[in-house]
């Protein structure tokens, strides 16, 4: 697997991101974990992985394409879990290269907002 695609996974899996479920903890005016909410989306729910991965509708384009149906169709965290786990290294590509795509399209809608 291309080191870029690991890097992004070993984001995920260890947490060194910058969604506000961290963001918003380790900020100087630190959030209550029930604020650090979804700014891409309307759901008001707190933005996490698995919320970022597995449910935000502003990313269900890429879902589709990068992701197999039996996750994101009625998620779950036990699903979130054996997404994490996968051994395959086809799906694990395909699971980095959404995170990456989903992580443009955030920052790019972010900044929009602001």
């Amino acid at each position: 697997m291309p080191f870029c695609l690991r890097h992004v996974l070993t984001r995920i899996r260890i947490s060194a991101h910058s969604l506000r479920i961290l963001t918003g903890r380790y900020s100087r005016q630190r959030l209550p974990r029930n604020e650090r909410i979804c700014l891409c989306c309307n759901t008001r729910e707190i933005e996490c992985e698995f919320h970022f991965i597995l449910i935000c509708p502003c990313y269900q384009q890429l879902r589709r394409i990068y992701s197999n149906q039996y996750y994101f169709n009625r998620p779950s965290v036990f699903k979130f879990i054996q997404l994490l786990q996968i051994e395959n290294k086809d799906d694990l590509c395909k699971l980095a290269i959404y995170y990456q795509n989903a992580y443009d399209v955030r920052t790019s809608t972010l900044n929009n907002i602001i």
